[in-house]
């Protein structure tokens, strides 16, 4: 871990530590009544179930590789079904939760920075995981379950085409691996033409919408458009 990240990660927890503390202990007034709140019970029930989630998901990364083994996998289990960072997930509901039982602004400005910060590592692992795996699941969300990717940040791949003269075209990269044929148009005619066969082909078959593309250019008979850019849908 860098010494730069090591050093703000550190003052940071010292800074919100002092300040969650000296509220609770200085400042805080509660009625008598409070641990049996409404607000202070679920905020309770909320970080209970955000540590499990927490600790469980932990587990699972920990035990990913068996004894001996190198390389990278994809976790399996629990929230990690459905969402890719499930231990970010639970540390946000933890922390959620704290803030509702505290009913403090301080509480909720840790609970808030948090997520900000937390949601910024999850696009990037989700990003790392749908790079490195092509079998990756599709349906898993970032970092709540079953909520989109916001409109804001879409996920963007890159694939390569071949336009082949015998009227084909081979979708390499597109499905993330799978290689696939679908039959055009018969491939002659000038380079906007094919350009245009081509990116109508592949917007059909990724389902999202161009956001830039190379020319196409022949080689010894075969048409070639690389570098396509897809804004998923």
């Amino acid at each position: 871990m860098p010494l730069y990240t090591f050093m703000l990660a550190f003052m940071f927890c010292t800074y919100n530590g002092y300040l969650q503390s000296r509220y609770l202990s200085q400042y805080a007034v509660y009625a008598d009544s409070w641990l049996t709140d409404p607000r202070f019970l679920t905020g309770f029930v909320l970080w209970l179930l955000g540590m499990l989630i927490n600790i469980h998901s932990d587990h699972v990364l920990r035990n990913l590789r068996k004894p001996g083994e190198t390389g990278y996998k994809i976790p399996k289990g629990g929230l990690f079904e459905y969402i890719t960072a499930a231990n970010y997930f639970g540390e946000v509901v933890e922390w959620c939760g704290y803030a509702l039982a505290s009913w403090s602004i301080q509480g909720w400005a840790f609970a808030v920075f948090t997520f900000c910060v937390l949601l910024t590592r999850a696009q990037q692992h989700h990003q790392w995981y749908h790079e490195k795996f092509e079998d990756y699941p599709k349906f898993r969300k970032i970092m709540i379950p079953f909520l989109s990717e916001r409109p804001g940040s879409p996920q963007t791949t890159h694939h390569s085409l071949s336009l082949l003269g015998a009227g084909q075209v081979e979708k390499l990269g597109v499905g993330r691996g799978e290689a696939q044929w679908r039959p055009v148009q018969k491939a002659s005619g000038t380079c906007s033409s094919l350009d245009h066969q081509v990116t109508s082909l592949a917007r059909q078959g990724t389902g999202g919408i161009l956001k830039e593309q190379a020319a196409v250019s022949p080689m010894k008979g075969t048409y070639f458009l690389e570098a396509l850019s897809w804004e998923h849908e």
